[in-house]
């Protein structure tokens, strides 16, 4: 399929196209500029342009992206910045230097994800544990200052027994 066989391409402003090489060779994209609408092409690097207008609030001040610099799994923070089309043009020297001082995130393995997973299951039970904790007191203390019995059930804000 070719971008204008695309059902979006009537509608859809992004400057990067999956389905036109020459605007993923030649354009380049700005957090607050839209991104590809086609669900159904799932390119890393435009899952990538999502979260960062997402996690850039939108702001253009932040430079632009190339397509070869979005397909570079990189840790995505609010203080990213892209290349400054004000010093100068977007040239394969200045995306190089970017990437350098970007790094891959290199893949976990199986068992540093399950460890991971495991320390991130064990902290969200202790955060629930003392969520539980702190509205079990806060209970008690409405329950003393309206002087019902902590142990009586309620139906309804009625005490029963």
């Amino acid at each position: 399929m070719s971008a204008p066989e695309c059902p979006y391409f009537n509608d859809c402003s992004a400057p990067l196209c999956p389905l036109d090489e020459a605007s993923l060779s030649a354009c380049a994209w700005f957090p607050d500029e839209e991104t590809c609408h086609r669900r159904d092409l799932r390119a890393d690097w435009i899952a990538r342009a999502r979260k960062i207008a997402r996690v850039v609030a939108n702001d253009s001040e932040r430079g632009c992206f190339t397509q070869e610099m979005l397909g570079r799994n990189f840790r995505i923070t609010a203080g990213l910045r892209g290349l400054d089309p004000d010093k100068g043009p977007i040239s394969p020297e200045r995306v190089k230097a970017w990437l350098a001082g970007h790094p891959a995130l290199r893949e976990r393995t199986e068992a540093e994800r399950r460890e991971l997973a495991s320390k991130l299951r064990a902290t969200v039970q202790k955060k629930g544990a003392r969520s539980r904790a702190r509205n079990q007191n806060e209970a008690g203390e409405t329950e003393r200052e309206t002087g019902t019995e902590p142990s009586a059930m309620k139906v309804h804000g009625e005490a029963l027994g």
